[in-house]
């Protein structure tokens, strides 16, 4: 089994450097979960950062996400399985900036060169201390927990279930009955390219 250390999220988060993501378009869990991993994240307007993996058979959850705003919120984002546009996600500390599309790579851009004004030392050891922060308070152990509840639900019966019914009908139509009773794929983000 591989570790959560070795995951894009972890890995972004124990680089010295200070990684800065400039997100648009839709993400699903796992590009939000890597998303979370850089230290920065500055975000075109109408982003969708998508928490449907409740629905598709996962159980894992980004123990940054409850650190960082709370076990309600999370819970209500994670339970439900809906897409969360990142207005939101800017207004409960998950997304630093959300700019106009055209600006997205110049703020980022801008961001870096400020930072690299900075002594480089200083920079890594801030990072540094503020991880180390987060991991006193429970951020890497709970990240291997995550690890291991993601891996029992993606082995699941419904997970098993829903690939075997995609096999027979197609993955857009189990796509269409797994939601049914959620809202629909509206509510997960997933029409984000229609609507965009």
């Amino acid at each position: 089994l591989r570790t959560r250390e070795a995951t894009p999220e972890f890995v972004l988060r124990e680089i010295s450097k200070p990684i800065i993501a400039a997100i648009h378009g839709f993400l699903g869990p796992q590009a939000v979960h890597t998303a979370l991993g850089a230290d920065l994240i500055i975000a075109a307007e109408g982003t969708i950062l998508s928490f449907e993996q409740m629905r598709a058979g996962g159980a894992g959850i980004n123990p940054l996400i409850p650190l960082m705003i709370g076990e309600k919120k999370t819970k209500e984002w994670q339970l439900l399985g809906k897409a969360l546009t990142v207005e939101e996600a800017e207004r409960h500390g998950l997304v630093n900036l959300v700019v106009p599309k055209e600006d997205l790579l110049s703020r980022a851009g801008g961001w870096a060169e400020e930072i690299a004004e900075m002594p480089p030392e200083n920079v890594a050891a801030n990072k540094a201390a503020i991880n180390m922060v987060m991991n006193v308070l429970g951020a890497r152990v709970l990240r291997q927990i995550g690890w291991i509840y993601g891996s029992l639900g993606h082995g699941s019966d419904f997970d098993k279930a829903f690939f075997d019914t995609a096999k027979k009908v197609g993955l857009k139509k189990s796509l269409e009955m797994r939601d049914a009773s959620h809202g629909g794929r509206e509510s997960s983000g997933m029409n984000y390219r229609a609507r965009g």
